[in-house]
């Protein structure tokens, strides 16, 4: 059985350091697929493949449809500690004896945004 997630923004996000980051992943119904309890997994890596930052489990949450979302946050907290630079990030979902299914990379452009009076 294959399915694919897909990510709601755009394939390019930019994360100000110190503000928090959050993605959505989008999980169509399909009928071989229950959504019901899956989790997700994700990481945000440097262009070698150095870990920056691992997401914490997050849960899906169904429509009456049978899609699933799942959101995955890295809070501003922890983005106090990233590099201006670019990174990639990408995410894997379990559900039940189903999975992982991996969804794309994506890009994740760091910047530090001017400070206000």
């Amino acid at each position: 059985t294959t399915t694919e997630g897909r990510e709601l923004s755009a394939t390019k996000h930019y994360v100000n350091i110190g503000e928090q980051h959050v993605v959505r992943i989008y999980l169509p119904a399909n009928s071989a697929v229950s959504w019901t309890g899956a989790t997700a997994q994700g990481a945000i890596r440097t262009q070698s493949g150095a870990l920056i930052h691992t997401y914490d489990a997050g849960t899906v949450s169904l429509d009456d449809d049978g899609n699933g979302t799942i959101v995955m946050t890295v809070p501003g907290a922890a983005t106090d500690d990233f590099a201006v630079g670019t990174y990639y990030e990408n995410f894997s979902v379990t559900a039940g004896a189903n999975g992982p299914f991996h969804t794309h990379t994506f890009r994740v452009i760091v910047n530090r945004a001017p400070v206000s009076p």
